[in-house]
């Protein structure tokens, strides 16, 4: 089996190409740089991603606050936990870091806040 795909660790997104025989890797082929070729490992065995996006706020001057994941979840994750954060809900104030959901689904990961809300008149 053979795949194809751009690397997204650094600038310069290198075209891989990657044969794979067995459920391991034959051949990396287009990786620049050794990273490129861990990316490729990566992205075969297990893919990951940073989550960013959005909860809701109470009482705040903003009616959302910007989020992100702290550590990469597992890709097959992502709408599981963007499911669960799109039913929470967090009161004002917050502060840039806050955690806002501990260890998301027992995966070990925290969804912190990225901007500041102070409380809302």
């Amino acid at each position: 089996m053979r795949r194809e795909f751009t690397c997204i660790i650094c600038p310069v997104s290198c075209q891989l190409r990657v044969s794979c025989v067995g459920g391991g890797i034959k051949l990396i082929e287009g990786a620049l740089c050794s990273k490129g070729k861990r990316y490729a490992e990566k992205e075969l065995h297990c893919p990951t991603r940073s989550l960013t996006t959005t909860i809701e706020v109470i009482g705040g001057e903003h009616r959302l606050v910007s989020v992100k994941s702290d550590q990469e979840l597992q890709r097959q994750l992502l709408m599981p936990v963007m499911r669960h954060l799109a039913r929470l809900k967090v009161p004002a104030p917050i502060k840039i870091g806050q955690v806002l959901a501990a260890d998301i689904l027992a995966t070990g990961v925290n969804i912190v806040a990225t901007r500041m809300v102070n409380k809302g008149d």
